[in-house]
């Protein structure tokens, strides 16, 4: 089925931890959490719902590379990027440092070679570009801002990003590319509570921000705080939530997530990016509705998927 656009306040700063519920009590209300240790399974035993619907709201998507639609988007796209920046984002990939050793020792075992945010950084900046707009008069307007957790090398996410979704510009890509160039490896991995922070930001901005909404998630494993009751919530109940408002999300597994395949291809499938003819996995570490890059040369990998999302997102790809 071939991408189409879909017919789809007052800022306060908001940040949620651990003692707000591990998810965000704010959207969806999932219960409390502190760092949970083992917390990387997540397959069907675990109960969680498959959604195939958006329950009315702005329709799932199959992205089909190289199908295009000449009519053009007539939706604004909105953007933000979420990005990952806990202590095992610095690691070098393999084969320099498998999965297993890196979160044994989450550190860089080659300083000559790039660490995975690093990558990521690099991979990033460059295809920010892919996001300027066109000089057609009357275009949609393409936005895009930048947010990263934790916030506090713990369960912490703020609802504020660290560059706000704003008109994209030379000046805008360059604030984000800084903001990049900022992050520092450190922490755990409080995906629940950065994923509900991104969807209540583009909920309370949804009058300063009219048109299509996209998360694109970055991370490299599996949710370190949350309670599996709080992932599930996620799964079930915020991510179908944010779709129905116009909130899509894409998700985007690093090396180091193998583990998380299943919880992470439930959350795109959710968020109505499911890869065509996808399956969710039965196992934690199976699933392939989401984009895995856990093997292959990650670099090549994420940034031939990343220019696959951003065309998509900017209505390129249908």
């Amino acid at each position: 089925m071939p991408f189409a656009c879909s017919a789809t306040g007052d800022k306060t700063s908001k940040t949620f931890s651990s003692a707000d519920g591990a998810g965000g009590a704010g959207f969806g209300g999932a219960a409390g959490a502190t760092p949970v240790a083992g917390a990387n399974g997540f397959g069907a035993t675990h109960g969680v719902e498959a959604p195939n619907s958006s329950a009315g709201g702005a329709p799932i998507i199959t992205v089909i590379p190289g199908e295009s639609d000449p009519g053009g988007c007539t939706k604004d796209q909105n953007i933000l990027f979420v990005i990952d920046r806990s202590g095992s984002m610095q690691c070098n990939p393999p084969p320099t440092t498998d999965s297993a050793a890196c979160e044994r020792f989450p550190m860089r075992a080659d300083p000559a070679m790039p660490s995975k945010l690093e990558i990521v950084e690099g991979a990033l900046s460059m295809s920010f570009d892919l996001l300027l707009p066109s000089m057609m008069p009357g275009a949609p307007k393409t936005r895009a801002g930048l947010t990263r957790f934790s916030t506090d090398d713990m369960c912490a996410s703020a609802v504020d990003p660290l560059v706000p979704v704003t008109d994209v510009s030379p000046q805008s890509l360059d604030a984000m590319r800084v903001a990049l160039m900022g992050l520092v490896p450190n922490g755990t991995t409080p995906i629940v509570n950065a994923m509900n922070s991104a969807y209540q930001y583009f909920m309370m901005q949804a009058a300063a921000l009219p048109g299509d909404k996209h998360v694109i998630l970055v991370t490299d494993g599996a949710d370190t705080c949350t309670p599996q009751q709080g992932i599930q919530q996620l799964i079930n109940t915020a991510a179908p939530q944010a779709l129905g408002m116009g909130i899509r999300t894409w998700v985007i597994g690093a090396p180091g997530s193998e583990r998380a395949r299943s919880m992470l291809s439930h959350l795109a499938k959710a968020g109505g990016t499911g890869k065509p003819n996808c399956d969710v996995g039965n196992a934690a570490t199976s699933g392939n509705c989401h984009y895995d890059m856990t093997t292959g040369d990650f670099a090549t990998t994420f940034s031939k998927g990343l220019a696959e999302i951003l065309g998509a997102v900017k209505c390129g790809i249908r």
